[in-house]
């Protein structure tokens, strides 16, 4: 409401409201540092995972995989404050985010699951006169979790058993093959997720954590391994394994403040730091003196983009909405629309859907007679046949929109 009130449009008091979620992300991954290694790390991992091109493009836009990374790194933030279920209060706290995170969208057990399942085996694995507390601090927290999750799922059973068994998975492709599957994401790290500066760092991060074996870092490796696996069954797509950046994030500064050379450590945590703040605006605001892409073969040494927009949320007109109104005022047993449109960030099938249901428009994207359709193509093409033209726009990004109409 405070945001509608400020900004006034639907779509930007969605964005403003990754405010919230930033915050969400920023103190729960500093809270995780703390726990698991000290303040320094908790302070350089915040600012660390903000800087990511990943999360400096999506917070400027509204997707749902920057919030529900921000889900997770509370949910395993409380995770790990339960002490393995030893703390009452704190598996309270845990359940309450992990039903808020199943609020946030249906993929967000996939990155909790390792972790959870390691938190619940080790809290187990205690005497038996201790074991019944650890037993009910599990059965309250998932009584939580359960109880908010039920609030949308509840009554939405179907949407769940689509996303799990429908919707997600790809038919045209084998989705267990390692090489090809490992292959493909670490190249999606470094070209779209991070760049090269973090990907050495990470690469860094995880030979110190095997070969000196940092217990502390199991949780972050849990998150990454776990979510990753889970995954591959599902998509193959940069953006929806993003709650797996919190993990990464820690995996890839922890090994700073323990250098033991006062020296090595203030000039190393310094380029870490200009690299952050270098990394952030440079995505967000762009810099005129640098190419938008500095790239050696494959590798992207740094890139003036972000994921999908390559720039702040654009302030171009996309007409979607004027479609509905034109509609809006014919008779309602009128107000059937097919879509024949290019589906991209700008213009998509979620908006012609929220549309349609604010203006009482019958949608369908089938091959079905209606009363108006409307397409959006790059070239002109001819009247569909027994349709007639009745509006036409050319939208930012040359496309051109058409709607028709049938009958006189």
């Amino acid at each position: 409401i405070p945001f509608y009130i400020l900004f006034g449009t639907s779509m930007t008091v969605a964005i403003m409201s990754n405010i919230i979620f930033m915050a969400i992300l920023t103190f729960s991954i500093y809270g995780i540092g703390v726990e698991l290694w000290n303040r320094s790390t908790g302070l350089l991992t915040a600012l660390y995972v903000l800087s990511l091109p990943m999360f400096a493009s999506q917070f400027k836009e509204y997707q749902l995989d920057a919030q529900l990374s921000a889900m997770v790194a509370w949910s395993l933030y409380t995770l790990i404050k339960t002490n393995e279920f030893s703390d009452r209060l704190w598996s309270l706290w845990f359940g309450l985010s992990f039903g808020l995170g199943m609020l946030t969208k249906w993929t967000f057990f996939l990155f909790l699951f390792a972790p959870l399942v390691y938190a619940a085996w080790k809290g187990l694995w205690v005497p038996r006169q201790e074991k019944s507390k650890i037993i009910s601090n599990i059965i309250w927290s998932a009584s939580i979790a359960i109880g908010v999750s039920l609030l949308w799922y509840g009554d939405h059973p179907r949407k769940l058993k689509d996303d799990l068994f429908g919707n997600g998975f790809q038919k045209d492709e084998n989705p267990w093959q390692p090489t090809e599957s490992i292959a493909w994401y670490l190249e999606r790290f470094e070209t779209i997720q991070a760049y090269f500066i973090p990907t050495l760092l990470l690469i860094f991060g995880l030979i110190l954590t095997f070969l000196r074996k940092q217990k502390p870092n199991i949780y972050p490796l849990l998150l990454i391994f776990g979510g990753y696996f889970l995954l591959l069954p599902i998509h193959k797509d940069v953006r929806y394994s993003m709650p797996i950046l919190v993990g990464i994030s820690v995996l890839s500064v922890f090994s700073v403040p323990l250098i033991n050379s006062a020296k090595l450590k203030s000039i190393t945590t310094i380029f870490i730091v200009f690299y952050c703040f270098f990394s952030f605006w440079g995505v967000t605001f762009g810099y005129k003196f640098l190419p938008k892409e500095l790239k050696l073969g494959p590798i992207i040494f740094f890139a003036q983009r972000g994921y999908s927009t390559a720039s702040p949320p654009t302030t171009g007109q996309w007409h979607q909405e004027d479609i509905f109104k034109f509609i809006s005022q014919y008779p309602e047993s009128e107000r059937s629309l097919r879509s024949d449109c290019l589906d991209t960030m700008y213009w998509n099938n979620w908006g012609l859907m929220y549309y349609a249901v604010r203006y009482g428009v019958r949608l369908t994207f089938n091959n079905e007679k209606t009363t108006f359709l409307v397409e959006r193509k790059q070239l002109f093409s001819e009247n569909p046949p027994d349709y007639k033209l009745i509006q036409k726009f050319e939208l930012p990004d040359k496309s051109i929109l058409k709607l028709f109409k049938t009958g006189r």
